[in-house]
């Protein structure tokens, strides 16, 4: 029932000052600002300001469902998944060429991921939201240089026995 946001960003645009000024009125957001810059940087550096037991991860480009976290979430009781996460859509905004080929990536993506979450575990995460427990991804802490935060999070949940599935009820538009 607790909600709070928390906005890790390695951005170089004018996302922070935005959300500096948006968490000003509203307190459950506050803003983190990672040393590293890069996603997964950032949320480890956030990690000591969330106070919920379950992190909701998503790439900032992503237009999320109203109800994909509670559907996310739900899967995080069965105590096997390490993470549960949705399937991208390409929103088409005319007919180009890219918006097609983009489209049927995302579902040939979707596919095969949803083809290993039925034999055993994802080899990603999709960040279209993600949901994990915030002990489990606290254990996958390093001090190597991190760069794809989606296999990084992926492989070191696996080596802790635990499966990364698709929940192809939760969409999400990008």
């Amino acid at each position: 029932n607790k909600k709070e946001i928390i906005f890790a960003d390695a951005s170089t645009d004018r996302t922070p000052e935005i959300i500096k000024k948006i968490a000003r009125t509203h307190k459950s957001i506050k803003y983190v600002r990672g040393r590293i810059d890069s996603k997964l940087g950032s949320i480890f550096d956030s990690l000591g300001t969330a106070k919920n037991p379950v992190l909701v991860m998503c790439d900032a480009d992503i237009l999320v469902e109203p109800d994909a976290v509670k559907k996310l979430v739900g899967y995080l009781a069965d105590k096997s998944v390490g993470s549960a996460f949705g399937i991208k859509f390409a929103v088409k905004y005319g007919k180009s060429l890219f918006k097609s080929l983009d489209s049927i990536g995302c579902l040939f993506s979707s596919v095969r991921l949803k083809f290993f979450t039925n034999v055993d575990s994802a080899p990603f995460v999709s960040m279209v939201p993600c949901v994990m427990r915030k002990k489990d991804v606290l254990k996958t802490l390093t001090k190597d240089v991190l760069i794809a935060d989606d296999f990084y999070l992926a492989i070191k949940l696996r080596q802790m026995g635990l499966k990364c599935i698709l929940v192809p009820e939760v969409r999400s538009g990008a």
